[in-house]
């Protein structure tokens, strides 16, 4: 069993608000996995039968309010048994493309040159030789007409994540096969494909990952140009989380504060975990922890704030200020309206922390 990076904030409403504003990185999942005795898992093995089935999601969670409704699309994300019965049982006929109608790219870095060029997104196929599920992927899915026609719109390439390439895997966290990225030509993550998805529900990630990325101009000149626009303001903190543009997730969180000042939208304490998350991402836990803080302070939604308490804990364990980590803790399981599961897994963590504390100060003082 391997810790999946997936997002700290959430994963579906009650799984979206736990741990779903984006990945914040290898240290805080070392460290969610060391304090909650786990996090998310997935079987990783070279087995056809443990491979897990389709879900999408995307580096900044699900539920992106203002973003357009069919780039929002790669971010929701997919039930495992429906995505298996998809896979199993859809009921929609592709037709065969032509050989070669698809042009895969020889290397990731020849795709990145080319999506330069070309100035199209990346679409990355992480496979293995013992991953049956990967092998479907290529004879049900990658021969089809309605691929094909889709995949005029990207730079498609496969890594092996066992081969030359492999450390491209360990750039991106992936640990579970068949696993497809959608990135920009610098590399940073638009949507992400885990498992085996049928033609019919494969096809539309393609094509939500392309809308998004060509969404991005748009907002950032629609953000310069109407200062007084929320709109704009919210589907730029939304675009720029995703980008780890920590510059443009700033400038626009602090224009969201100011157009929307009681929060009437609902989307200051959104815009502040995301904001939080991508400092956690590029592991600025100091500067996350305060706005993870300040989101638990503003938020009035249990989940919500259960996650803001959670992720300034993370954040301050990993400073080794486990006093702060632990009033953060603290906070769930006092909270009258918050949800049991958030309570005992609050609770695991605390026991995780003192039993951690007192092992070092077992071995300082032997």
């Amino acid at each position: 069993m391997n810790c999946v990076p997936t997002n700290l904030y959430a994963e579906g409403r009650k799984e979206l608000m736990r741990k779903n504003v984006g990945l914040i990185g290898a240290g805080v999942l070392a460290m969610c996995l060391a304090l909650a005795g786990g996090c998310a898992r997935e079987e990783s093995v070279p087995s056809e039968a443990k491979i897990p089935a389709g879900e999408v999601s995307a580096q900044s969670g699900t539920q992106a309010p203002p973003l357009p409704p069919s780039v929002a699309n790669p971010a929701t994300t997919v039930d495992t048994a429906s995505a298996t019965a998809s896979a199993t049982t859809s009921t929609t006929t592709a037709t065969i493309a032509p050989e070669g109608s698809v042009k895969w790219a020889s290397s990731f870095a020849e795709a990145t040159k080319l999506a330069r060029a070309q100035n199209k997104p990346i679409m990355v196929d992480f496979w293995a030789t013992w991953c049956g599920w990967c092998k479907k992927l290529d004879t049900d899915v990658y021969t089809t007409s309605e691929f094909a026609n889709a995949a005029k719109d990207v730079i498609s390439v496969k890594v092996d994540t066992e081969g030359p390439e492999r450390d491209v895997a360990a750039r991106f966290g992936v640990t579970n096969l068949p696993t497809v990225l959608y990135l920009t030509p610098e590399g940073k993550l638009l949507s992400k494909v885990g498992g085996y998805m049928s033609t019919d529900r494969f096809v539309p990630t393609v094509t939500a990952a392309v809308e998004m990325y060509r969404s991005i101009p748009g907002i950032k000149a629609k953000f310069a140009s109407s200062p007084k626009d929320l709109t704009a303001a919210q589907q730029m903190v939304e675009i720029s989380s995703r980008l780890d543009d920590i510059e443009g997730v700033e400038k626009a969180v602090d224009r969201v504060r100011e157009l929307d000042p009681n929060d009437n939208l609902k989307f200051r304490t959104r815009s502040l975990l995301l904001f939080a998350d991508v400092y956690a991402r590029n592991k600025k836990f100091a500067k996350a922890a305060p706005l993870f803080e300040q989101a638990a302070k503003d938020s009035k939604d249990p989940e919500e704030m259960a996650t803001a308490h959670r992720g300034a804990a993370i954040c301050y364990a990993l400073q080794k200020n486990f006093t702060k980590a632990k009033e953060q803790l603290q906070a769930i399981v006092d909270a009258p309206d918050s949800p049991e599961e958030n309570k005992q897994e609050a609770l695991q963590m605390l026991d995780r922390i003192d039993k951690d504390v007192s092992s070092r100060q077992g071995k300082a003082s032997g």
